[in-house]
């Protein structure tokens, strides 16, 4: 997190917009709502989430500024290999570019050598390159949204690579005559594009095979899917011409920052918003067709006060939680605002749009810890990984564990409340965060790769 953003939250607490990439501060209304904050309590022998010092440096592998710059995703493979995605500098006569960089470590934490031969691949397309989000495919394939800027307007690709590293020229709008070259690009949609891919996608059929691939982002004024093909060509039977976002009449002339997508049991798309202004969240769920689906409180979409604030950073923010029956809860991680005060707060909606009073507190869970949420995992057993920036006594963050309805596990940390602090003494924003095949918490920060044992 940047120093300047600290600053502001602590000389300006009225301020109702935590937005790490921007400093933009709109007025918000007060809402009547006010979740029950949910009480930690400690225990003396802590079964997880405790340093793994097996892996790397003390639990920890830090790389430098000539293998990364700043990680921001990161994903496991089924064999365990730990692939980050993000950004480096690279010098050239006029200063510096900002390529894309993907590292693959081994289980232990070293460089995955078999990986392009160093473990790491560097790639620029465009004048500025960086990898926002990461995916796999069935087949080991690697999917990375990025963000690229040229010298007449942002846009946004996605660049898969095989399993060596290698560009899999057999994907793409980039190569000759429109097809392959490796990497989509979407670049007209300037209009109503603000540059950010905050997460992907990979949709299979009952074989495993790749049905679509999915992008969010941020729309003319809300969140949207854009679906591609396998082949890495723009879906035109979904949405309009493979984009699916809500109309302004939807929004009743509001706007929404893009904060994540996910995929239903279903093959439908749920993507989520803030409008940090006025505390709202906005929830909604597109058909396979890319239509607003009715079954999903009745409109396709519904919109929430429950004092919602934006973090406008990229990650795993949503994800489908399997409940009793065969059915499914969609989870959202998030931040709420009230009393001048930032809490990390998770709300869960059934999965035809209602609020889930089953789980935590008449269906959302809020911590008592300042700071909000960046991104959540389910572990195997339903239980969920939760990560957010911790503010007092100095910034820092944290990762939380949580039961299958949305209560602390008390049992997790080393200290026994359900939670570990990382990087005490500075700021350390989640760029990242993963579970391994043994369920291990893999969490990624700036140059900073760590491992969490499980549960």
């Amino acid at each position: 997190m940047r120093l300047t953003t600290l600053l502001q939250r602590w000389f300006a607490p009225k301020r109702p917009v935590r937005n790490k990439r921007s400093h933009q501060t709109p007025m918000r209304r007060s809402s009547s709502f006010r979740p029950q904050l949910e009480t930690l309590e400690a225990r003396d022998n802590p079964s997880g989430g405790l340093l793994d010092t097996t892996f790397g440096n003390g639990g920890t592998v830090t790389f430098d500024s000539s293998q990364i710059g700043k990680i921001e995703d990161t994903i496991v493979q089924t064999d365990g290999k730990i692939v980050s995605v993000g950004v480096i500098s690279v010098a050239i006569k006029q200063g510096h570019k900002q390529e894309l960089q993907v590292i693959r470590q081994n289980t232990d934490g070293t460089l995955d050598t078999s990986f392009n031969g160093t473990g790491m691949v560097t790639l620029l397309y465009k004048n500025y390159t960086e990898g926002e989000v990461v995916a796999l495919q069935p087949d080991g394939k690697i999917l990375i949204g990025c963000c690229t800027v040229d010298q007449r307007s942002p846009g946004i690709a996605v660049v898969r690579l095989n399993t060596d590293g290698q560009l899999d020229n057999t994907f793409g709008n980039t190569g000759r005559k429109g097809t392959g070259g490796g990497i989509w690009a979407f670049d007209e949609y300037t209009t109503s594009f603000t540059e950010r891919v905050n997460d992907i996608a990979v949709q299979t059929d009952s074989s495993n095979h790749v049905t679509g691939i999915f992008i969010g982002t941020l729309g003319s004024s809300s969140p949207q899917a854009i679906k591609i093909t396998s082949a890495g060509q723009l879906d035109s039977t979904f949405g309009n011409g493979g984009v699916a976002e809500l109309s302004a009449t939807d929004l009743s002339g509001l706007s929404y920052q893009a904060e994540g997508m996910t995929l239903t049991p279903d093959g439908n798309v749920v993507v989520f918003g803030v409008n940090s202004s006025n505390g709202l969240g906005l929830i909604a769920e597109f058909n396979s067709s890319g239509q607003l689906n009715s079954n999903f409180n009745g409109t396709g979409y519904r919109v929430d006060s429950y004092n919602f604030s934006s973090h406008s950073e990229t990650g795993d923010r949503l994800a489908i939680q399997q409940t009793s029956g065969g059915g499914y809860r969609i989870l959202v991680a998030t931040e709420d605002y009230s009393n001048s005060t930032y809490h990390g707060m998770i709300v869960a909606y059934t999965s035809d749009g209602q609020l889930d009073t089953s789980f935590a507190t008449n269906g959302i869970f809020l911590s008592t810890l300042t700071g909000g949420f960046d991104a959540l995992e389910i572990e195997a057993d339903g239980s969920i990984i939760v990560q957010g920036d911790y503010l007092v006594p100095d910034a820092s963050s944290i990762v939380e564990h949580l039961s299958a309805d949305g209560t602390i596990d008390t049992s997790f940390g080393p200290d026994g409340t359900g939670f570990i602090v990382l990087w005490p003494t500075r700021s350390a924003a989640c760029y990242g965060l993963a579970l391994d095949p043994q369920g291990n918490v893999i969490f990624a920060s700036y140059q900073n790769i760590t491992r969490i044992t499980a549960p």
